[in-house]
């Protein structure tokens, strides 16, 4: 198992898995129509740009038998404060260990880069069965939100969670 950084270069292939992944993790949570719209907001190429360019946002795919099982991406908040952006696994890769590495992946690099303690936080659909993941990692919920996207036509219901290091 290797764990290697994206650059700016594979965002053809970031999107790729997001609609191999990221489709798949909100089958059964959403619709189809919302989810097409989320993916396109959060993976289209202006978007992706935006994240590596203005957000600081790193990428990390992690690969196994020569096949790509997964990608997590974060960025820094300031203050110590960083955001677990995402996380997503193939959908026949999950329970084999590939979440927590790439999630001690992430805390290796933030942990390189800041002086003393941390904190990551992350936002995730209240629905979702990874609530349990990052529960199991350490965090807790922090705050529950409700926010209407696509000019109201959906509500995304979801946690922040957060853990200090």
């Amino acid at each position: 198992m290797t764990i290697r950084e994206a650059n700016i270069g594979d965002i053809p292939m970031l999107q790729n898995l997001a609609e191999q992944f990221y489709m798949p993790a909100y089958a059964e949570i959403h619709t189809e129509e919302q989810n097409r719209y989320s993916l396109n907001e959060m993976y289209s190429t202006e978007s992706l740009e935006r994240q590596f360019q203005e957000q600081n946002s790193r990428y990390f795919i992690l690969e196994d038998e020569g096949k790509e099982r997964g990608y997590a991406a974060i960025y820094p908040m300031g203050d110590g404060q960083w955001m677990l952006d995402k996380i997503y696994l193939a959908p026949r890769s999950k329970g084999r260990g590939y979440g927590r590495a790439l999630f001690e992946h992430i805390k290796a690099v933030i942990g390189k880069q800041e002086v003393s303690s941390f904190v990551i936080r992350l936002h995730v659909n209240r629905r979702n069965e990874a609530v349990a993941f990052y529960r199991h990692l350490g965090f807790e919920i922090e705050e529950e939100w409700d926010i209407a996207i696509a000019d109201g036509k959906w509500i995304m219901d979801g946690y922040t969670m957060m853990c200090r290091f």
